[in-house]
């Protein structure tokens, strides 16, 4: 369900009299926008016609600690300490409000308690807050819009730029990436395969060992095969990336068969070891 959300103001005061000429100056130059934006300003200085002439520095009204502490005299709008200068601005908004009933975020079981905690220790999330705990329709809130000022966007902005462009067409772009996840997948399986059937198979001789070569071997040339015939007819471009992902999977290859080189020779030191302490232990007895 969609909401408008008309008046909403938004006020801030500022204190300033701490700053000096140049910063005030400096501070009400660095927002030239803010009359496209609608904000109304009000300030409110020192009034002048208060102070007497025991004022000093900490105290221009020259209220003494009598008249300040006594509840029957009446101040007439002076102050302890320095006058305060306020500037309160004002800021009108319209804005649209999208709620959804059926959503897996409670807004004032989850999210309020969260933003509790948070504002103990930050002013934003108190504001924050006291906005949320508004009369709120119900559901949560998936969106907010809200209008600042009036203007229109170009047209161009949503053109695709001349330097941009579709790589081949959008032709072979998703197939060598299908091709290049199938081959990883294929790599994946065939090294646990192996491995598999090596577990499995043990020491027991050096016939299954050079049957789990074959068969990798054979693997091997099965996928390099698939893979030639899915690049014919390919543009140069795709083949050369094609001959990338070859160049990877002869790799992956090369470093799977010296892994298995590597588990080859210490499963031979391993089994020999092991006939020499069969050795050794039928010599003691």
């Amino acid at each position: 369900k969609v909401y408008t959300v008309n008046n909403v103001n938004v006020i801030t005061k500022i204190r300033t009299e701490h700053l000096t000429e140049e910063e005030k100056k400096r501070y009400k130059d660095r927002n030239p926008l803010e009359s496209l934006l609608g904000t109304v300003e009000h300030q409110f200085g020192a009034q002048g016609d208060l102070t007497t002439e025991c004022a000093t520095a900490n105290n221009p009204t020259a209220i003494t600690p009598d008249e300040y502490f006594n509840e029957e005299f009446d101040l007439k709008d002076r102050d302890i300490g320095r006058p305060k200068e306020l500037t309160i601005r004002t800021q009108k908004f319209k804005a649209m409000l999208w709620m959804c009933e059926e959503f897996p975020l409670s807004l004032v079981e989850q999210v309020i308690p969260i933003i509790d905690l948070m504002a103990r220790t930050s002013a934003h999330f108190a504001r924050l807050r006291d906005f949320i705990k508004l009369e709120f329709p119900p559901g949560f809130p998936v969106k907010i819009a809200s209008h600042i000022t009036n203007f229109e966007v170009d047209q161009s902005v949503f053109e695709i730029p001349e330097s941009y462009y579709v790589q081949d067409n959008g032709r072979n772009v998703h197939l060598q990436d299908e091709d290049y996840e199938i081959m990883q997948f294929a790599i994946q399986q065939s090294l646990l395969e192996s491995s598999r059937s090596q577990e499995l198979s043990g020491p027991a001789s050096n016939g299954g060992i050079s049957q789990t070569n074959t068969y990798d071997a054979q693997y091997e040339r099965a996928i390099q095969e698939s893979l030639l015939t899915s690049t014919e007819g390919l543009c140069p471009s795709a083949l050369s990336e094609t001959s990338r992902f070859d160049n990877d999977l002869q790799l992956a290859m090369e470093l799977s068969a010296k892994e298995l080189e590597e588990w080859e020779l210490r499963l031979q030191e391993e089994e020999a070891e092991l006939q020499q302490v069969l050795q050794l232990s039928l010599t003691d007895k």
